[in-house]
Protein backbone atom coordinates (compact mmCIF):
# COMPACT_ATOMS: atom_id res chain seq x y z
CA UNK A 1 0.00 0.00 0.00
CA UNK A 2 1.12 3.12 -1.10
CA UNK A 3 1.68 4.96 2.62
CA UNK A 4 1.94 8.51 1.31
CA UNK A 5 -1.64 8.06 0.04
CA UNK A 6 -3.19 7.31 2.97
CA UNK A 7 -0.71 10.00 4.68
CA UNK A 8 -2.25 12.32 2.38
CA UNK A 9 -6.24 12.13 2.71
CA UNK A 10 -5.05 11.83 6.59
CA UNK A 11 -3.59 15.71 6.15
CA UNK A 12 -5.73 17.02 4.12
CA UNK A 13 -8.89 16.45 6.60
CA UNK A 14 -10.65 14.66 3.81
CA UNK A 15 -13.15 13.17 6.07
CA UNK A 16 -14.75 15.43 9.53
CA UNK A 17 -13.68 14.66 13.08
CA UNK A 18 -16.18 12.91 14.77
CA UNK A 19 -18.81 14.67 17.12
CA UNK A 20 -18.36 14.33 20.50
CA UNK A 21 -20.89 12.29 21.73
CA UNK A 22 -19.63 9.59 19.66
CA UNK A 23 -16.18 9.91 21.13
CA UNK A 24 -17.86 9.26 24.51
CA UNK A 25 -20.11 6.59 23.43
CA UNK A 26 -17.06 4.46 21.81
CA UNK A 27 -14.94 5.47 25.14
CA UNK A 28 -17.58 4.05 27.22
CA UNK A 29 -18.33 1.23 25.36
CA UNK A 30 -14.86 0.08 25.43
CA UNK A 31 -14.91 0.00 29.25
CA UNK A 32 -15.77 -3.21 31.19
CA UNK A 33 -16.99 -0.81 34.21
CA UNK A 34 -19.39 1.26 32.31
CA UNK A 35 -23.08 0.47 32.28
CA UNK A 36 -26.01 0.29 29.70
CA UNK A 37 -28.19 3.40 31.58
CA UNK A 38 -24.39 5.17 31.41
CA UNK A 39 -24.11 4.51 27.73
CA UNK A 40 -27.82 5.42 26.96
CA UNK A 41 -27.55 8.73 28.57
CA UNK A 42 -25.06 9.99 26.64
CA UNK A 43 -26.67 8.04 23.40
CA UNK A 44 -29.64 10.66 24.56
CA UNK A 45 -27.35 13.80 24.29
CA UNK A 46 -27.80 13.79 20.58
CA UNK A 47 -31.27 13.77 19.36
CA UNK A 48 -30.08 12.17 15.58
CA UNK A 49 -27.44 9.95 17.20
CA UNK A 50 -30.45 8.54 19.79
CA UNK A 51 -32.64 8.01 16.18
CA UNK A 52 -30.32 6.21 13.93
CA UNK A 53 -30.02 3.72 17.41
CA UNK A 54 -32.99 3.23 17.98
CA UNK A 55 -34.43 2.70 14.15
CA UNK A 56 -31.46 0.39 13.47
CA UNK A 57 -32.57 -1.76 16.15
CA UNK A 58 -36.18 -1.90 15.25
CA UNK A 59 -35.10 -2.76 11.44
CA UNK A 60 -36.23 -6.11 10.51
CA UNK A 61 -32.58 -6.83 9.32
CA UNK A 62 -32.23 -7.73 12.79
CA UNK A 63 -35.33 -8.83 13.37
CA UNK A 64 -35.78 -8.61 17.06
CA UNK A 65 -38.99 -9.87 18.01
CA UNK A 66 -40.50 -6.84 20.09
CA UNK A 67 -40.33 -2.89 18.95
CA UNK A 68 -37.56 -0.81 20.56
CA UNK A 69 -39.34 2.49 22.28
CA UNK A 70 -36.58 3.83 24.06
CA UNK A 71 -32.59 4.38 24.08
CA UNK A 72 -31.68 1.70 26.85
CA UNK A 73 -34.13 -0.67 25.77
CA UNK A 74 -31.75 -0.14 22.84
CA UNK A 75 -28.76 -0.12 24.16
CA UNK A 76 -29.42 -3.57 26.43
CA UNK A 77 -31.18 -5.10 23.33
CA UNK A 78 -27.79 -4.82 21.28
CA UNK A 79 -25.29 -4.86 23.98
CA UNK A 80 -22.07 -2.24 23.98
CA UNK A 81 -19.79 -3.87 21.28
CA UNK A 82 -23.36 -3.86 18.96
CA UNK A 83 -23.79 0.02 20.30
CA UNK A 84 -20.61 1.06 19.84
CA UNK A 85 -20.17 -0.32 16.16
CA UNK A 86 -23.52 1.66 14.88
CA UNK A 87 -22.93 4.58 16.54
CA UNK A 88 -19.33 5.03 14.93
CA UNK A 89 -20.91 3.64 11.67
CA UNK A 90 -23.46 5.70 11.40
CA UNK A 91 -21.65 9.03 12.40
CA UNK A 92 -19.26 8.80 10.06
CA UNK A 93 -21.86 7.74 7.62
CA UNK A 94 -23.55 10.88 8.53
CA UNK A 95 -20.92 13.28 8.19
CA UNK A 96 -19.72 11.91 5.32
CA UNK A 97 -22.79 12.58 3.20
CA UNK A 98 -23.11 15.89 4.30
CA UNK A 99 -19.11 16.42 2.56
CA UNK A 100 -20.65 16.21 -1.04
CA UNK A 101 -17.94 16.16 -4.54
CA UNK A 102 -19.59 17.11 -8.06
CA UNK A 103 -19.76 14.44 -10.23
CA UNK A 104 -19.78 11.79 -7.60
CA UNK A 105 -22.60 8.98 -7.93
CA UNK A 106 -23.65 9.88 -3.96
CA UNK A 107 -26.93 7.31 -4.61
CA UNK A 108 -25.20 4.58 -6.33
CA UNK A 109 -22.58 4.81 -3.48
CA UNK A 110 -25.16 4.38 -0.73
CA UNK A 111 -26.70 1.55 -2.51
CA UNK A 112 -23.80 -0.38 -3.37
CA UNK A 113 -22.89 0.34 0.67
CA UNK A 114 -26.41 -0.66 2.31
CA UNK A 115 -27.19 -3.82 -0.26
CA UNK A 116 -23.46 -5.16 -0.05
CA UNK A 117 -23.47 -4.88 3.82
CA UNK A 118 -26.95 -6.37 4.01
CA UNK A 119 -25.80 -9.22 1.41
CA UNK A 120 -22.64 -9.82 3.68
CA UNK A 121 -25.16 -10.26 7.07
CA UNK A 122 -27.47 -12.69 4.83
CA UNK A 123 -24.43 -14.50 3.67
CA UNK A 124 -22.45 -14.74 6.87
CA UNK A 125 -25.45 -16.41 8.56
CA UNK A 126 -25.90 -19.02 5.06
CA UNK A 127 -22.44 -20.00 5.84
CA UNK A 128 -22.93 -20.42 9.85
CA UNK A 129 -20.84 -17.70 10.53
CA UNK A 130 -21.22 -16.07 14.26
CA UNK A 131 -19.91 -12.30 13.17
CA UNK A 132 -22.98 -11.73 11.07
CA UNK A 133 -24.42 -8.27 12.69
CA UNK A 134 -20.29 -7.08 12.80
CA UNK A 135 -19.95 -8.13 8.83
CA UNK A 136 -23.01 -6.07 8.23
CA UNK A 137 -21.35 -3.02 9.92
CA UNK A 138 -18.21 -3.40 8.32
CA UNK A 139 -20.11 -3.78 5.19
CA UNK A 140 -21.56 -0.09 5.56
CA UNK A 141 -18.02 1.54 6.44
CA UNK A 142 -16.01 -0.77 4.12
CA UNK A 143 -15.91 1.53 1.10
CA UNK A 144 -15.32 4.62 3.05
CA UNK A 145 -11.99 5.23 1.09
CA UNK A 146 -14.09 5.28 -2.11
CA UNK A 147 -15.34 8.60 -0.63
CA UNK A 148 -12.22 9.92 0.99
CA UNK A 149 -10.74 8.98 -2.41
CA UNK A 150 -12.85 10.80 -4.36
CA UNK A 151 -12.76 14.24 -2.04
CA UNK A 152 -8.88 14.14 -2.42
CA UNK A 153 -8.29 13.56 -6.06
CA UNK A 154 -11.80 14.65 -7.17
CA UNK A 155 -11.14 14.48 -11.10
CA UNK A 156 -9.08 11.70 -11.33
CA UNK A 157 -10.69 9.12 -8.91
CA UNK A 158 -14.39 10.06 -10.09
CA UNK A 159 -13.39 9.30 -13.47
CA UNK A 160 -11.90 5.76 -12.46
CA UNK A 161 -15.00 5.36 -10.62
CA UNK A 162 -17.22 5.58 -13.65
CA UNK A 163 -14.54 3.53 -16.18
CA UNK A 164 -15.19 0.83 -13.68
CA UNK A 165 -19.04 0.76 -13.56
CA UNK A 166 -19.07 1.52 -17.57
CA UNK A 167 -16.73 -1.14 -18.76
CA UNK A 168 -17.81 -3.61 -15.59
CA UNK A 169 -14.31 -3.48 -14.41
CA UNK A 170 -12.74 -4.38 -10.76
CA UNK A 171 -12.57 -1.32 -8.91
CA UNK A 172 -9.92 -2.19 -6.45
CA UNK A 173 -7.82 -3.58 -9.37
CA UNK A 174 -7.74 -0.36 -11.52
CA UNK A 175 -7.10 1.62 -7.79
CA UNK A 176 -4.08 -0.72 -7.15
CA UNK A 177 -3.01 -0.65 -10.88
CA UNK A 178 -2.83 3.45 -10.96
CA UNK A 179 -2.65 4.42 -7.43
CA UNK A 180 -0.75 2.12 -6.26
CA UNK A 181 -3.17 1.07 -3.38
CA UNK A 182 -6.92 0.19 -2.93
CA UNK A 183 -10.24 1.64 -1.37
CA UNK A 184 -10.14 -1.55 0.99
CA UNK A 185 -6.81 -0.54 2.86
CA UNK A 186 -7.78 2.85 2.52
CA UNK A 187 -10.96 2.33 4.49
CA UNK A 188 -9.08 -0.02 7.09
CA UNK A 189 -6.98 2.91 7.70
CA UNK A 190 -9.03 5.61 8.55
CA UNK A 191 -11.63 3.35 10.50
CA UNK A 192 -8.74 2.18 12.93
CA UNK A 193 -7.73 6.08 13.34
CA UNK A 194 -11.72 6.39 14.52
CA UNK A 195 -11.30 3.49 16.79
CA UNK A 196 -12.97 0.89 14.92
CA UNK A 197 -12.09 -2.89 17.05
CA UNK A 198 -8.68 -4.48 14.90
CA UNK A 199 -11.05 -7.68 13.39
CA UNK A 200 -13.47 -5.60 11.94
CA UNK A 201 -10.47 -2.95 10.42
CA UNK A 202 -8.64 -5.97 9.24
CA UNK A 203 -11.69 -8.19 7.67
CA UNK A 204 -12.25 -4.83 5.75
CA UNK A 205 -8.59 -4.85 4.59
CA UNK A 206 -8.35 -8.36 3.69
CA UNK A 207 -11.85 -8.11 1.72
CA UNK A 208 -10.25 -6.84 -1.38
CA UNK A 209 -8.58 -9.70 -2.63
CA UNK A 210 -9.84 -13.70 -2.70
CA UNK A 211 -9.77 -14.86 1.10
CA UNK A 212 -8.01 -18.48 2.29
CA UNK A 213 -10.54 -21.13 0.99
CA UNK A 214 -13.67 -21.99 3.31
CA UNK A 215 -14.23 -22.17 5.84
CA UNK A 216 -12.57 -18.76 7.05
CA UNK A 217 -10.28 -19.45 10.05
CA UNK A 218 -10.66 -16.32 12.19
CA UNK A 219 -12.81 -13.60 13.06
CA UNK A 220 -11.41 -11.19 10.64
CA UNK A 221 -11.65 -14.35 8.21
CA UNK A 222 -15.33 -14.52 8.80
CA UNK A 223 -15.84 -10.86 8.10
CA UNK A 224 -13.14 -10.70 5.13
CA UNK A 225 -15.16 -13.74 3.76
CA UNK A 226 -18.58 -12.25 3.09
CA UNK A 227 -17.49 -8.91 2.46
CA UNK A 228 -15.69 -10.44 -0.43
CA UNK A 229 -18.79 -11.73 -1.78
CA UNK A 230 -20.87 -8.87 -1.36
CA UNK A 231 -18.53 -6.50 -3.09
CA UNK A 232 -19.80 -7.24 -5.99
CA UNK A 233 -23.83 -7.48 -4.75
CA UNK A 234 -25.35 -4.11 -6.14
CA UNK A 235 -23.59 -4.68 -9.46
CA UNK A 236 -25.63 -7.83 -9.46
CA UNK A 237 -28.64 -6.20 -8.75
CA UNK A 238 -28.27 -3.00 -10.95
CA UNK A 239 -26.57 -4.93 -14.03
CA UNK A 240 -27.40 -8.76 -13.90
CA UNK A 241 -25.62 -10.23 -16.60
CA UNK A 242 -23.80 -13.32 -17.00
CA UNK A 243 -20.19 -11.61 -16.11
CA UNK A 244 -21.45 -9.86 -12.82
CA UNK A 245 -23.89 -12.70 -11.82
CA UNK A 246 -20.85 -15.45 -12.71
CA UNK A 247 -18.67 -13.37 -10.29
CA UNK A 248 -20.71 -13.49 -7.44
CA UNK A 249 -20.88 -16.78 -7.95
CA UNK A 250 -17.52 -18.16 -8.24
CA UNK A 251 -16.77 -15.46 -5.04
CA UNK A 252 -19.03 -17.22 -3.32
CA UNK A 253 -18.24 -20.94 -4.09
CA UNK A 254 -14.01 -20.41 -3.37
CA UNK A 255 -14.71 -17.92 -0.40
CA UNK A 256 -17.81 -19.58 1.54
CA UNK A 257 -18.45 -22.55 -0.08
CA UNK A 258 -22.64 -21.55 -1.28
CA UNK A 259 -23.86 -22.59 -4.17
CA UNK A 260 -26.93 -20.84 -5.96
CA UNK A 261 -30.28 -21.11 -3.77
CA UNK A 262 -28.59 -19.36 -0.79
CA UNK A 263 -27.25 -16.59 -2.88
CA UNK A 264 -30.63 -16.07 -4.27
CA UNK A 265 -31.71 -15.89 -0.60
CA UNK A 266 -29.15 -13.28 -0.17
CA UNK A 267 -30.37 -10.71 -2.61
CA UNK A 268 -34.10 -11.24 -1.69
CA UNK A 269 -33.03 -10.10 2.33
CA UNK A 270 -31.30 -7.14 0.52
CA UNK A 271 -34.95 -6.34 -1.26
CA UNK A 272 -36.57 -6.93 1.77
CA UNK A 273 -34.46 -4.69 3.80
CA UNK A 274 -32.55 -2.16 1.79
CA UNK A 275 -35.42 1.15 2.27
CA UNK A 276 -35.54 0.51 5.56
CA UNK A 277 -32.16 0.44 6.13
CA UNK A 278 -31.63 3.23 4.21
CA UNK A 279 -34.32 5.16 5.79
CA UNK A 280 -32.93 4.29 9.19
CA UNK A 281 -29.31 6.19 8.86
CA UNK A 282 -31.16 8.46 6.40
CA UNK A 283 -28.98 7.68 3.34
CA UNK A 284 -30.91 8.29 -0.55
CA UNK A 285 -30.18 5.58 -2.47
CA UNK A 286 -31.92 6.76 -5.23
CA UNK A 287 -35.11 5.07 -7.03
CA UNK A 288 -35.59 1.20 -5.74
CA UNK A 289 -36.73 -1.87 -7.50
CA UNK A 290 -34.26 -3.07 -9.37
CA UNK A 291 -33.97 -6.49 -7.76
CA UNK A 292 -37.92 -7.47 -8.21
CA UNK A 293 -37.66 -6.79 -11.90
CA UNK A 294 -34.46 -8.25 -12.33
CA UNK A 295 -35.02 -11.10 -10.17
CA UNK A 296 -35.65 -14.06 -12.29
CA UNK A 297 -32.40 -12.89 -14.67
CA UNK A 298 -30.76 -13.06 -11.57
CA UNK A 299 -31.88 -16.75 -10.69
CA UNK A 300 -31.90 -17.89 -13.99
CA UNK A 301 -28.27 -16.88 -14.11
CA UNK A 302 -27.19 -18.27 -10.83
CA UNK A 303 -28.85 -21.34 -11.60
CA UNK A 304 -26.40 -21.49 -14.66
CA UNK A 305 -23.13 -20.11 -13.07
CA UNK A 306 -23.43 -22.12 -9.90
CA UNK A 307 -25.95 -25.15 -10.11
CA UNK A 308 -24.51 -27.31 -7.54
CA UNK A 309 -26.82 -28.31 -3.82
CA UNK A 310 -27.54 -25.48 -1.38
Amino acid sequence: MDQDLIARIRNRGVLPSLPQVTVQVVRLCNEESSSTDEVAHWVGRDPETAARLVRTANSAAFGFPRRVETIPHAVRLLGLRMVRDVTLSSAILHRLNQKRVPGFDYERFWFDSIAGALAARALGVLAGSKHADQTFLAGLVRDIGVAALAVADRERYVNLVREAEESGGDLLALEEERLGGNHAEISAALLQDWGFPTPLTEGIRRHAHPPDPSPPRDEEGWIAAPLYVAEVAGRVIRRPTEGTVGDFARRAAAALGLAAEPLRRSLVYVEENLAEISQALRLDVGKFGPLRMNRKKIEDLLSAANPGPA
